[in-house]
């Protein structure tokens, strides 16, 4: 019998103004990318009913 133990941890932190300013500008700049590809997969779907890979969109950055 194998037994499983699964931990995790929570933490909070709490940032002063420059790094929240930050986090703030990588999150934005994350969700572009994210909904651009997404975006971008959508119609390629949508055109051919093929998939785009992760590496399809890695490949397409300029």
């Amino acid at each position: 019998m194998i037994v499983v133990m699964y931990k995790s941890f929570v933490v909070r932190i709490y940032p002063d103004e420059v790094q929240e300013n930050f986090f703030t500008n990588q999150f934005g700049c994350c969700r572009f990318v994210f909904n651009t590809f997404l975006d971008a997969k959508k119609k390629v779907y949508t055109e051919n009913g093929e998939y785009l890979s992760f590496y399809d969109c890695s490949a397409n950055v300029n």
